[in-house]
């Protein structure tokens, strides 16, 4: 168990064996410490099943090695997936996090002996199954620098977990945003303060620890019209991430906030959110969309990944498949790498078992095999 070990990095020699798991099926360019491909890849969700490499549930990933994904995002977060309750509750979020990451302990060495990067990301506030945010002990992540201090030290610990090991990248937070009307003032102004101040921090005390690992950034809520505020760090081997749903009413639509919002087409008038108007979203809005990363990417000579991008299956149809298309070839035409959300037609949340599902999904999976052939002819 990860998080029963303070010897990380023994753990890693003993308990991670990636060649376990040496049966690629594809040739994917070897993982390396210098530089890595660019991603076309997938996110996924934890299932208990995935510790029995045996499974139903495991063998199917076998999907992501044959499609050709060089890339596959997962979380770790201080609660459970299946019913929100604490993970070792009281305990720091170091001991926390490395004991979520249990759950993914034979998935990593098997993607990792496929030359398939795993992108770990940190989940400090869900939606689902309930609403939790660290930290859960009635501090402020953005007023209070211990809390942010806890977080250092948990990535230090999965540093040094995953020192030496090519082919991890480290996305510091999953769409980070203030909770608190206090931190959503100014269209949170102190999250994005802190954000600006706290990076540079994080990555130095990461670096410190394994120089070569790779570090993912994200602005606020992951947003790309928040790179205006983002402060770049200058150092290498960084990645800037954003996530990309919009229009929010269309790709949404029959979930969460926009259970309500069925029949929104592509192209076609939708909100992007529940605080602004309508607009007509075609290609050109969506190009639109992404300009502000383009612009931060060309400025600071910024690597782009979009590190989540999906549509609802209450999309279903055309139009779901004109706006992936849309997106995925205005990626490509940007130079932004990708991750779909998600891979797996199963697991939590529960109401995304069908909707957001790249498996069996006849509308768009062609759209989406057809660019991961890419990463078997392209070479770093």
């Amino acid at each position: 168990m990860f998080g029963h070990n303070t010897n990380a990095q023994q753990l890693f020699r003993s308990d991670f064996s990636i060649e376990e798991f040496v049966t690629p099926q594809l040739q994917r360019p070897t993982l390396r410490h210098d530089n890595i491909p660019f991603l076309r890849g997938m996110g996924t969700m934890p299932q208990t099943d995935l510790i029995d490499t045996s499974s139903e549930v495991f063998k199917r990933y076998s999907y992501v090695d044959n499609s050709g994904c060089n890339a596959l995002r997962i979380f770790v977060q201080p609660w459970s997936f299946v019913d929100g309750s604490p993970i070792l509750p009281g305990a720091t979020l170091a001991e926390r996090v490395m004991q979520d990451l249990d759950q993914w302990s034979k998935l990593i060495p098997w993607a990792l002996s496929r030359n398939i990067h795993i992108v770990l990301t940190m989940d400090l506030s869900i939606g689902w199954p309930i609403q939790r945010t660290w930290p859960d002990d009635n501090r402020s992540f953005w007023k209070d620098v211990s809390s942010r201090d806890e977080c250092i030290q948990a990535w230090k610990t999965l540093t040094t977990y995953f020192k030496g090991q090519a082919g991890v990248i480290f996305d510091i937070l999953n769409e980070p945003h203030g909770v608190l009307s206090t931190d959503v003032d100014g269209n949170h102004a102190i999250p994005k303060m802190v954000l600006n101040e706290w990076y540079p921090k994080v990555v130095d005390a990461i670096r410190a620890i394994d120089p070569q690992r790779w570090i993912m950034l994200e602005p606020v809520w992951g947003d790309p019209d928040n790179f205006d505020s983002l402060k770049p760090v200058s150092r290498e081997n960084i990645l800037y991430s954003f996530h990309f749903y919009s229009p929010h009413e269309f790709t949404y639509q029959g979930t969460g906030e926009w259970l309500n919002s069925l029949g929104v087409s592509y192209p076609g008038m939708a909100r992007d959110s529940a605080w602004t108007p309508q607009f007509m979203w075609n290609y050109g809005r969506l190009i639109t969309k992404l300009l502000n990363a383009a612009a931060f990417s060309e400025k600071h000579d910024a690597r782009i990944v979009v590190g989540e991008v999906g549509c609802g299956r209450d999309s279903l149809g055309e139009s779901r498949t004109r706006w992936v298309n849309d997106a995925l070839s205005l990626f490509e035409d940007f130079g932004f790498n990708w991750l779909f959300f998600r891979f797996e037609g199963w697991g939590v949340p529960s109401d995304f078992k069908a909707g957001w599902a790249l498996e069996n999904a006849p509308d768009i999976e062609p759209i989406i095999m057809d660019y991961m052939q890419l990463n078997k002819t392209e070479s770093i």
